[in-house]
């Protein structure tokens, strides 16, 4: 019985074919580990907003002066060594000084390589910013200088997500970006309340939320 085998120039034809379809499946993959990775920050960026808020809640008794303290929650967003990340950072000191990462670290998130921070409450984030959302013990959202944030705009102007629009009142609105090219990118927009409740709106190509954004139920 004979076998026959392929020839070189069959063996160059399948070569062919796979190299082609590698090449056209690469922009497909490249968006499923964008979106893979913006929503894996999502998620825990909505689980550690709400634990921040939980701590700045409770008290810690001061035994050396008899006292206690309300603890101090915040997340802090900066760029760490060319990337950016976030951290809980907590105090049960009683200190309003500005927050920076010499406070104390309760939790560290560096964000994976496509995803970066865009604006934090309406205000861009370049790549040296640094800013902090921190809570009082009821938690109402502050700035990085513990000061009560401005969201008359957040209450006053409905978000609108692809022509839908939410009266729900949000304590932060964080804006992301997830490249899948050099020229090609997902945008996201990420809104919490105080109560944990968050709405997310998506948007292909630019960040015209507004206009393009499609809102994600699910993440």
């Amino acid at each position: 019985m004979s076998r026959r085998a392929f020839t070189i120039v069959e063996l160059m034809v399948v070569i062919a074919l796979i190299s082609v379809t590698a090449v056209l499946s690469m922009p497909r993959v490249n968006e499923w580990i964008a979106r893979q990775q913006a929503k894996r920050v999502i998620s825990q960026l909505i689980t550690d907003y709400s634990k921040a808020v939980a701590l700045s809640s409770k008290s810690t008794m001061h035994t050396s002066t008899g006292g206690s303290y309300t603890n101090r929650a915040a997340i802090y967003f900066q760029n760490a060594d060319g990337k950016h990340a976030y951290s809980i950072l907590l105090r049960n000191n009683g200190s309003n000084a500005s927050w920076s990462m010499n406070d104390p670290v309760v939790k560290f998130v560096r964000l994976p390589g496509r995803v970066s921070f865009t604006n934090i409450n309406e205000t861009s984030f370049g790549s040296t910013a640094a800013t902090a959302i921190s809570f009082t013990s009821t938690g109402i959202a502050l700035d990085n200088a513990n000061t009560m944030l401005n969201l008359k705009s957040f209450y006053d102007v409905p978000s609108n997500c692809g022509g839908q629009t939410s009266n729900k009142k949000y304590s932060a609105r964080i804006d992301l970006r997830a490249d899948i090219s050099d020229s090609k990118a997902l945008f996201y927009r990420v809104e919490i309340n105080q109560f944990g409740e968050y709405r997310i709106c998506a948007s292909f190509g630019d960040a015209n939320f507004a206009s393009n954004g499609l809102e994600v139920r699910g993440i």
